[in-house]
């Protein structure tokens, strides 16, 4: 069973970029022990996923560039690579961690990959 895993599961560059479903998660892999994690530059605004009513609607500007040269640096300066995983949603989208009801947690879920509701807290949902 452990060998069937094994052989089924995907192998990542550092330093290359992998989506999700539709672009919307960008995940930088990586090959040093460090994560950055952004999810509140985003700009793409889906049909499938509800606009939000409530919460924080702005962009953190700069956010995405920051961990890009964040990552950047860190591999100049150790010749390695952080795990870097972005949020391209829009923030009225229901992206990033304001509150949101159960039906975009579910939404969001699906786009992950997943149907699994227990992978929803692992997912940042």
């Amino acid at each position: 069973m452990l060998l069937a895993l094994a052989a089924s599961a995907q192998t990542y560059v550092p330093g290359t970029s992998y989506f999700g479903r539709s672009n919307y998660i960008e995940y930088i892999a990586g090959n040093l022990p460090i994560i950055i994690s952004e999810p509140h530059d985003g700009t793409l605004t889906p049909s499938e996923i509800p606009n939000r009513t409530y919460g924080t609607f702005a962009r953190d500007l700069y956010a995405e560039p920051l961990a890009r040269a964040i990552k950047t640096n860190l591999f100049k300066l150790t010749g390695r690579y952080p795990h870097v995983i972005m949020c391209r949603l829009d923030r009225d989208n229901g992206a990033g961690d304001a509150r949101r009801p159960r039906g975009i947690r579910d939404t969001l879920t699906g786009i992950a990959g997943t149907d699994r509701p227990d992978a929803a807290p692992a997912l940042g949902i």
